[in-house]
Order: C-alpha cells, then sequence, then structure tokens
C-alpha cells in the first residue's frame, strides 16, 4: 500500500513538473516569436533608413554640382556671359526648348506661359 501511495505521488509530482516545464516552453517560445518580430521589424526600419540615406545622398550631389555650377557661372561679371554659362549648366540638369534673360518684373508680364526662375 505504501508502495502505490509513494507511486502515485511520484506520478503527481512528475505531472506537475510537466505542466510547469510545458508552461515555461510556451512563455520561451512566445518570448523567441516576439524576438524573431522585433527583429524582423528592425530589419525593415534598417531598410528605411538606407533607402532615405540613399534619396538624401542623391540630393546632396545635386545640390553639390549646382552649387559648382552656380559657382562657374559667377567667375564673369559680365550678364551675357553669366546668362550664357547658365543656360549651358541649366542644360545639364532641365531640358527646355528656350531661356531668356528677364531683366526686371514688368518685363515677366509679357511672358504668362513660361516658367520663370
Amino acid at each position: 500500500m505504501m508502495y502505490i501511495i509513494f507511486v502515485l505521488t511520484l506520478i503527481a509530482f512528475i505531472l506537475l513538473l510537466k505542466d510547469k516545464v510545458e508552461k515555461k516552453y510556451h512563455l520561451a517560445f512566445n518570448d523567441f516569436v516576439d524576438l524573431e518580430d522585433n527583429f524582423k521589424d528592425l530589419v525593415l526600419k534598417e531598410k528605411q533608413i538606407k533607402e532615405e540615406n540613399f534619396k538624401k545622398e542623391e540630393n546632396l550631389i545635386r545640390i553639390m554640382n549646382l552649387y559648382e555650377f552656380t559657382k562657374e557661372i559667377c567667375e564673369f561679371l559680365d550678364e551675357d556671359k553669366i546668362f550664357s554659362n547658365f543656360k549651358k549648366g541649366l542644360r545639364k540638369f532641365i531640358h527646355f526648348d528656350e531661356c531668356n534673360y528677364l531683366d526686371s518684373i514688368e518685363s515677366q508680364k509679357d511672358s504668362n506661359n513660361l516658367e520663370i526662375i
């Protein structure tokens, strides 16, 4: 009879221990799944940051090119030479058919269909 009580107690203890181990396993598994999800989110954010940095680098290159272009055209003091170099350099960045220099605000009124810079 003592032997049966011992075996039943041992079985109860093993079942209790099994439940605790299973609960810890499930908690650990859930933590792992959460970590995996967090890692995926971080990878996605890293990709987005790299894309943003790439765009910013492209913009920086454009700005530096425009700066260099502006520096080149400002070497001349003559308005005609400055504008001629401006048109030449601007064609590297923008396609246009016609580009005219408007020397006053009044001359802009006749230019309704044109882009004015």
